[in-house]
């Protein structure tokens, strides 16, 4: 599949699962050499609500190890069920300052989704846009204009037990059950595959839908 896209800003969504962002933008840092800023739209605390500020910046630490050129700038929603405050606070930090863009609204909730997306589609001052969501069942990006699917993104996309374990220690998928499972794929792997398995340091094929969705964890 050809990559079509060439924006120079890319807007993500940050709930609390890191993974999906981190493989949508290592995705487009490796196929996007106009890419210039990542920016990351996360909650705020608020009162037992911890919000997810950590997890965007550990998002942006984990990428700058592998593109330490990378701009990342923050968008903090005080309030991510309020549409008003969600409109504003991007037209006021975001909006402003782009011109060509790229929005993945896989991750967060679907208020932040419904609300930035309309914010972007309604600026007039940004020349090139473009939206696409992460699909947990084909584990493919798609794009919202013309359908534009890019390529299985298991075959180019590789995540390592370190990122995995070590750099998101509050992925929140990994339970006891997420445990479970990843101990026996890895073993059935090993059976299977002694020599690769042994030396390999990614995550296993078999296991790379649970970054998508909790689906795949509350299905055992």
């Amino acid at each position: 599949m050809i990559n079509k896209y060439n924006f120079e800003d890319h807007i993500l969504l940050v709930g609390t699962n890191p993974l999906p962002n981190y493989i949508v933008a290592k995705y487009f840092l490796m196929n996007n050499q106009n890419l210039k800023k990542i920016w990351l739209v996360h909650s705020e605390k608020q009162n037992d609500d911890a919000g997810t500020k950590e997890v965007a910046e550990r998002i942006k630490d984990v990428i700058q190890k592998e593109h330490p050129k990378m701009n990342f700038d923050y968008c903090p929603l005080a309030d991510i069920s309020n549409a008003r405050t969600i409109k504003n606070t991007v037209e006021r930090i975001i909006l402003p300052k782009i011109d060509s863009m790229h929005f993945n609204y896989t991750g967060g909730t679907k208020s932040m989704a419904v609300h930035v997306y309309r914010a972007i589609e309604r600026a007039k001052n940004i020349r090139d846009r473009s939206f696409s969501y992460l699909d947990a069942r084909e584990f493919r990006l798609k794009d919202d204009m013309d359908g534009f699917k890019i390529d299985d993104l298991r075959k180019s996309i590789k995540i390592s037990f370190e990122t995995l374990i070590v750099s998101f220690p509050s992925f929140k998928f990994f339970t006891v059950h997420f445990r479970k499972f990843f101990i026996f794929n890895h073993i059935k792997n090993l059976y299977q595959h002694p020599g690769l398995a042994i030396k390999s340091t990614e995550l296993p094929v078999n296991l790379y839908s649970l970054v998508f969705s909790n689906h795949y964890v509350h299905s055992f």
